[in-house]
């Protein structure tokens, strides 16, 4: 085969597995049987406007009252489309990106948003007025239903918490195997918004690793899998927390360890 036309493939290949690098549904229906899926995330090479190699295609005007129809508005630019990307990737992109969603009912009485997330990623769905009306948290799968059909459009804030560590949410490093089970102080500490934690596993098994609030509360679970003997070390991203001092805990085996770290912003 011609070396040319080889590293073509190849060039169009990587381009079908990087493209839409988080790609999730939203599914708008009407209780008429109008339904339609809509398609919102994140790429590293997408912009506000229409992305065509990202599947996003501008949609003609939105039809007459009486038909069913949904779509995304996007931002800086008159277009409309079925599917919405905006710039980040899902490796290292922590943050809110705001989605504006234009719907309306056919023959139905009411309009049902469903939704089906990630644990890295929840939302938030507000009418224009601020959230006087619609109001309504996005985790996990979803859905809610307006009958107010006066609200045809809506924000959708999306909050993506994606761990800033490169490739792998924790690293082993090298191959030194520890006497024992030490869980050190993150660093740094203060920190803002990441701070990396560090320890040291000397018998394969069972490591769980998880942040709490001051109050006790379990907010995230940073490691929860077997692990080989060696020492660790993960990257905490607290992006989306207000400043004030947290626990990390680790248990592996019949050892338990907490230390304090503090978060400044």
């Amino acid at each position: 085969m011609n070396i040319n036309i080889l590293y073509f493939l190849l060039v169009i290949s990587f381009s079908e597995i990087i493209a839409q690098e988080v790609k999730l549904p939203l599914t708008i229906t009407d209780n008429a049987g109008g339904i339609l899926t809509l398609f919102f995330g994140l790429d590293h090479t997408a912009t506000d406007g229409i992305d065509p190699l990202l599947g996003e295609s501008a949609l003609p005007p939105v039809p007459p009252t009486g038909s069913f129809d949904a779509r995304f508005i996007l931002p800086g630019s008159s277009d409309d489309s079925q599917e919405d990307y905006r710039f980040g990737n899902n490796i290292s992109f922590s943050g809110n990106i705001t989605y504006k969603i234009q719907f309306q009912a056919g023959s139905g009485k009411s309009i049902t948003i469903s939704w089906d997330l990630p644990s890295s990623v929840s939302g938030n769905l507000k009418d224009q007025f601020g959230g006087i009306i619609v109001n309504v948290p996005m985790t996990k799968n979803g859905n809610t239903t307006i009958t107010n059909l006066a609200i045809n459009k809506l924000d959708m804030t999306i909050q993506y918490h994606f761990v800033p560590t490169g490739i792998n949410d924790f690293e082993k490093k090298g191959n030194e195997i520890p006497d024992n089970y030490e869980l050190n102080q993150n660093y740094p500490n203060p920190f803002n918004p990441t701070t990396k934690i560090e320890y040291w596993v000397p018998i394969s098994g069972k490591v769980t690793l998880k942040i709490y609030d001051v109050l006790g509360r379990e907010i995230e679970t940073l490691v929860d899998k077997m692990q080989e003997s060696g020492k660790y070390e993960i990257n905490w991203n607290a992006l989306r927390y207000s400043s004030g001092v947290y626990f990390y805990s680790i248990r592996a085996g019949s050892i338990k360890c907490v230390k304090k770290m503090l978060l400044l912003k």
